[in-house]
């Protein structure tokens, strides 16, 4: 992914306007507009680590968080598909 790719609002994240700092479901979104995927490593009430993955299913990185909106969206993702 490249630097200043959109958010979920259009606006680059390296826009100097942008003060506000990505949340976690924020750069999940971003992370599945460019098609890539993810896998739950871990999930309880108060924690989450994601897997990140290219689009073809390798690893590349880690989203470990206790945020409670993306335990949220971890939550519905896994009980539908994604």
């Amino acid at each position: 992914m490249g630097e200043g790719a959109p958010g979920r609002g259009g606006r680059a994240r390296d826009d100097p306007g942008d003060l506000m700092p990505e949340t976690p479901l924020e750069r999940l979104e971003r992370w599945e507009d460019f098609g890539a995927t993810w896998r739950t490593l871990e999930l309880d009430d108060e924690h989450v680590v994601l897997q990140l993955c290219t689009c073809h299913g390798e690893p590349v990185d880690r989203l470990e968080s206790d945020d409670s909106a993306l335990i949220e969206y971890v939550r519905a993702a896994s009980s539908s598909t994604r």
